[in-house]
């Protein structure tokens, strides 16, 4: 507790004097006024002494007081400093000018696959060289969001491992080393955009540009989760926020193949932006999110420009390009692939459930051609895909199932997903079959699941000549180990 010598001088003295007045005011007439007189100039003596020496020590505790003052405020300074940095990072790491801050996030993945392929050729059935297969897997990605809360924009960029440069696989396979054992894994730029966010009457609103997840609602039937569009994009609202709900629109265009080299295809040379192949994307619908219960719906168009007629290579890998190049005869072909998706989100008796469906058309499939050399357009169904689906979680287990069917010319085969195709041992469309999922979360950041694929041809197969290493039926079982930070 601080000691006031100010105030504590002034009672010694009163104190001393007061003493001295009263004491010797007794004595005063019994003595002698001279003896009187030398002893009060001695009690004097005394008493400021005494005052010096409480002056020194008023002194003392004044320089003491400033300098604590002074350790304080500058104490209080820099935590409030130290504060100020906190808020502003909003827990993320501070980096540099123009920079708030940086979130990385990022999951590794072991996987076991095992496919079997069924032909009904009588040449194929007991084929030992059937594409029957069992590989150990490993997907690793990692990625940040750098954030600028003064300019509203962001930047995003992340890496992923890879057999190769395919968007539709992050997958790396155990033991393909060429170079010798424990060959390393190549890692690929896996997305890089830039995003600018603004409000419009409350609404979130964006422009991205650059390589960037997908931003549009889609399923199995038109779009495979590993793809990253390389284009441009323009959102109002945005339905892939979980918290989200209202209207959105969603509108974007994405380069698929670069064509413009300057090659001459149909005495013309490729030269343009125009001469490149790509996909015109237009979404919107609405999102409600109420207290016990969501629902989305949304309704989107895609359209493939008509320079996929020159495109080659291994985008036809699991398709066939269903036209031929310019200047040569068009079939007609064209993609104009209207599409629309619904899903409920409920709870009933603590399980979490969320069915949901989705409906696919493509309104120009013109022509005898199809996307599989050994399909027939026989049934009137070929444009045509579907897929119905639940999701059901309870604590910390989930399952689900989900029957597609994806007819020859539904969607570009290209773009869909790899799974439930070729990497099940089928090809990209004119297939069917179920979907059987199971997870279980071991901790917060790790789960086990597997999924099961059992997939069959629709109206080509092995009995076509024209592919005759086509299956006709296939099961895929995937055993996955993921862990997410």
């Amino acid at each position: 507790m601080a000691i006031n010598l100010k105030w504590m001088k002034a009672g010694l003295a009163m104190a001393i004097a007061g003493s001295a007045i009263s004491v010797r005011a007794a004595d005063a007439a019994a003595q002698d006024p001279a003896k009187l007189a030398e002893l009060v100039q001695k009690q004097n003596s005394q008493i400021e002494t005494l005052m010096q020496r409480l002056d020194q020590l008023e002194k003392k505790q004044i320089e003491d007081t400033a300098q604590v003052k002074k350790v304080v405020m500058e104490t209080n300074a820099a935590v409030a400093e130290t504060n100020k940095k906190v808020e502003t990072t909003d827990g993320k790491l501070t980096l540099g000018k123009g920079i708030d801050g940086l979130k990385i996030t990022g999951d590794l993945r072991a996987r076991a696959e095992f496919r079997d392929r069924q032909y009904n050729a009588p040449s194929k059935a007991n084929d030992l060289n059937n594409g029957d297969r069992s590989r150990i897997r490993e997907r690793f990605r990692i990625g940040g969001v750098w954030t600028n809360k003064a300019e509203d924009w962001e930047v995003g960029a992340g890496v992923a491992t890879g057999n190769d440069s395919t968007g539709r696989s992050t997958n790396a396979d155990y033991g393909t080393a060429t170079n010798g054992a424990y060959d390393h894994l190549s890692l690929w730029l896996d997305y890089a955009y830039a995003k600018h966010k603004w409000s419009l009457d409350g609404t979130p609103a964006s422009l991205t540009l650059g390589q960037q997840k997908n931003p549009f609602i889609g399923t199995i039937l038109n779009t495979d989760s590993d793809l990253r569009p390389q284009g441009l994009t323009l959102q109002y609202g945005d339905p892939l926020d979980k918290e989200y709900s209202g209207a959105f629109l969603t509108g974007g265009v994405y380069m698929i193949q670069y064509l413009s080299s300057g090659s001459l295809i149909g005495q013309e040379s490729q030269r343009g932006l125009g001469d490149n192949v790509y996909s015109l994307q237009l979404q919107g619908g609405y999102k409600y999110k109420g207290e016990n219960s969501e629902w989305l719906g949304a309704l989107g168009y895609q359209k493939i420009t008509n320079a996929y007629r020159n495109s080659t290579g291994n985008l036809w890998k699991y398709s066939t390009n269903p036209s031929t190049p310019f200047g040569s005869l068009s079939t007609g072909y064209g993609y104009d692939i209207i599409d629309a998706y619904t899903e409920y989100k409920t709870s009933v008796n603590g399980i979490e459930l969320k069915p949901y469906g989705h409906v696919v058309y493509n309104a120009s499939a013109d022509g005898m051609k199809s996307q599989q050399a050994d399909s027939s357009k026989s049934t009137g169904t070929e444009n045509l895909g579907w897929l119905l689906g639940i999701d059901a979680k309870r604590g910390k287990w989930t399952v689900g199932y989900g029957y597609a069917y994806i007819g020859a010319e539904c969607v570009f085969g290209p773009l869909r997903d790899s799974d439930f195709g070729e990497t099940g041992g089928m090809m990209d469309t004119d297939m069917q079959g179920h979907i059987f999922r199971v997870g279980y979360d071991v901790t917060k950041n790790v789960n086990v699941g597997g999924t099961l694929m059992l997939m069959n041809r629709i109206n080509g197969g092995s009995g076509n000549n024209a592919a005759i290493n086509a299956a006709d039926k296939a099961n895929l079982i995937q055993l996955d180990v993921v862990y997410k930070f």
